[in-house]
Parts: structure tokens; sequence; C-alpha cells
């Protein structure tokens, strides 16, 4: 499948990377591992604050051998707390209040 993984996101401390139903966050410093959120499944989109990294998962992907949708879920949104990556919020559908609730649950890629 096509574009299953977010773009990494960084701020002045760490560089954040999704792949394989983890989100990782990777010192700028030393490129040491700092801490891993594990069990999040497809991640397309991560939103990044001050405080809290906002993991978009689920979609719909496409093949890349005949283009046909598939999709993947679960659907919601997770939010990690950047200090240690302890999950503090974990939502199926995103709601008026999140950040993210702009974002549709479902997006072909």
């Amino acid at each position: 499948m096509a574009l299953t993984e977010s773009d990494p996101a960084a701020d002045e401390r760490n560089v954040y990377t999704s792949g394989r139903g983890k989100v990782r966050a990777i010192s700028r410093l030393n490129g040491e591992e700092v801490w891993e959120a594990k069990d999040l499944g497809s991640v397309p989109e991560m939103l990044l604050t001050r405080d809290i990294l906002y993991a978009r998962t689920g979609g719909q992907f496409a093949r890349l051998e005949n283009g046909e949708t598939v999709e993947r879920g679960p659907y919601g949104v997770s939010a990690i707390d950047l200090e240690k990556g302890k999950y503090c919020g974990v939502t199926k559908e995103p709601t008026k209040e999140s950040p993210m609730s702009s974002w549709p649950t479902r997006r072909r890629w």
C-alpha cells in the first residue's frame, strides 16, 4: 500500500517519526531514541503542538499494483505527551474539541 505513514514532525529537541504501528521520538542532539509509543496502527498524519503530538490513525490507502483502495483502522486520534511518550488521550472519532476535528476520519491518499 502507498503512503501509509506520516511525514516526520520536529521541534527543537526531537524528530518524531511513525512506522509499523509505532511513533518514535529521536533526539536531534545525538540521534538516539528518546521514547516509543506502540500499537497505534497506521498513522498517516501527525500534528505537533508545544506539549502534545496528535496522531491520526486509520484511513483509506491505495494499493500500488492496481490502485484499489483499502481501508485500514482503527480510525481515531491519539494524543501523546512529548516528554514521556505516554498516551494522554485517545478518541475513536475526532470531536469538536479535538485539534484534528477538521481532519476527515477517512481520507483517500
